[in-house]
């Protein structure tokens, strides 16, 4: 419960931060000051939770895992929803900076070489 509502805090903040103190990076992106630092601590905090989860559930006997198994599935099919998310946020991060960096070089590109038919 922590994580989803740290999770739904950052994106805020991150949001409205950029909005507020967004400035361009070298890629083209408009990122703000503490933006990038809490996109990290976010992925981080989730791979601790994960591994912490993994580590709790292995070492549980069957028994133990018995006493509470909605609870326990809970966790581990949210664990493992969560796991797999990291990888698509990762993915969509990266290729939301390389498609940005594309379509800038292409506009520089395009407006320099209307800019050389108009000068000749």
């Amino acid at each position: 419960m922590f994580e989803h509502i740290f999770s739904y805090s950052i994106t805020y903040f991150r949001k409205w931060e950029i909005e507020n103190h967004g400035k361009m990076d070298v890629s083209g992106m408009i990122r703000g000051p503490i933006e990038s630092f809490l996109a990290t601590l976010e992925i981080f905090v989730d791979c601790i939770i994960v591994g912490y989860s993994m580590n709790l559930f292995w070492g549980m006997t069957r028994e133990e895992f018995n006493l509470n198994p909605r609870m326990n599935l809970w966790v581990l099919f949210d664990n493992i929803l969560m796991f797999f998310t990291l990888f698509y946020v990762l993915t969509t991060q990266k290729n939301i900076i390389t498609n940005e960096t594309v379509k800038n070089i292409y506009t520089l590109f395009f407006l320099q070489k209307e800019r050389i038919l108009q000068n000749a």
